[in-house]
């Protein structure tokens, strides 16, 4: 990773992510950093700058989708191909863009932003121009403002957090419903389920928008994050590790 991404732009990591069966995790912050880290070496295999980058994916085709959300260059997904770290390809709009699921089931890519769940397409996706092509939207239950999107378990579609609430959506009929083990809550800031167990990881703000912890359902737990308190802690949505469950806590930097 240049030297240049080291100074501040990882300073705010708001998403951690694992990919590639668990042998990579995707990482953006606020402040403008986004990478892909091999866990193995504790390398950065790609590196880009996205202004006010919240969330990421790995699509097909070793490809990445970033969401970025309110900022001058921001509001939008970026499309990257993780062999040309820095390169964009693609971007289209995305109001406050904070979440990014690939659905390999569907073939399509979801994206949370203010007030909507859009729906993507992956168009001339094997050319040199690839894009994004919206499929439908939906809008957002309660008073919006879109948090956290991540996938369910088996493909039972999405668990998502607005201002007012915690929400699984179906994609197949377009029918949002309270996220019962959490549809008591407010302000949640992220929200996943684990793939083996189905163990609830969430976040609540404890100062402004960030947490010095996660908590955990099914058991009941908690698990502090050793970040400076600039940050806030995110479980990982859905991924499995081959010797566990694959809770990941967003700390001050990559490596």
């Amino acid at each position: 990773m240049p030297e240049a991404y080291k100074s501040g732009l990882f300073d705010k990591i708001d998403e951690c992510k694992p990919v590639l069966d668990a042998s990579a995790v995707l990482i953006t912050a606020s402040t403008g950093g986004v990478a892909l880290v091999d866990l193995q070496s504790g390398h950065a295999t790609f590196w880009a700058q996205v202004a006010m980058a919240h969330s990421a994916e790995m699509l097909p085709g070793h490809r990445i989708a970033v969401a970025a959300s309110l900022a001058p260059q921001g509001n939008r997904i970026e499309i990257y191909d993780a062999a040309l770290p820095g390169r964009m390809l693609h971007a289209t709009e995305l109001y406050s863009g904070h979440g990014v699921v690939w659905d390999e089931h569907r073939s399509q890519l979801y994206a949370l932003g203010h007030e909507a769940i859009r729906a993507y397409k992956l168009a001339d996706w094997d050319s040199r121009t690839p894009r994004l092509a919206l499929v439908t939207s939906w809008p957002l239950p309660g008073k919006a403002n879109g948090h956290d999107l991540a996938s369910l378990p088996d493909g039972r579609g999405l668990v998502l957090s607005t201002h007012d609430g915690v929400w699984q959506f179906d994609p197949d009929t377009g029918v949002y419903a309270p996220f019962a083990p959490l549809a008591d809550l407010r302000d949640v800031k992220a929200v996943s389920v684990e793939a083996r167990t189905g163990r609830i990881a969430f976040q609540q703000p404890e100062e402004r928008w960030w947490s010095h912890r996660i908590r955990l359902l099914a058991p009941e737990a908690s698990s502090t994050c050793r970040t400076s308190g600039s940050t806030r802690c995110a479980g990982c949505p859905t991924a499995r590790r081959p010797d566990g469950p694959s809770w990941k806590v967003a700390g001050p930097r990559p490596l």
